[in-house]
């Protein structure tokens, strides 16, 4: 019995080429923003990019792509720590910024 499910399960699984594509993007952005190259930046957008990240549409996530790993690694980080206005387009950076000083991501668990 055990076998059949495993193999129904297997046999429904999603493995369509648009999910295979969206997988890879998901997991080539996670590792993309822990690596920005300065230890906090990689902590802040790290953090939120693998809690968040699972969870976008294929288009949040070429807008997280084109807003915040775009952008030069220390206009990025002066952006979220507040030292740098956000522009109108940037609602991700805002919402970084918010998750970064509302103390969200040193709430989150095994950091």
């Amino acid at each position: 019995m055990l076998r059949q499910l495993v193999r129904v399960k297997f046999f429904c699984a999603s493995d369509s080429p648009l999910s295979t594509e969206l997988g890879a993007l998901r997991r080539q952005l996670i590792f993309r923003s822990n690596h920005l190259g300065i230890k906090e930046l990689d902590l802040i957008v790290g953090t939120w990019a693998d809690h968040n990240i699972p969870n976008l549409s294929q288009t949040q996530l070429l807008d997280f792509n084109n807003q915040v790993l775009k952008h030069e690694t220390p206009d990025l980080l002066k952006k979220v720590l507040g030292q740098l206005a956000i522009q109108e387009n940037e609602p991700l950076v805002k919402e970084l910024r918010s998750f970064a000083l509302d103390g969200s991501v040193s709430k989150i668990d095994n950091l």
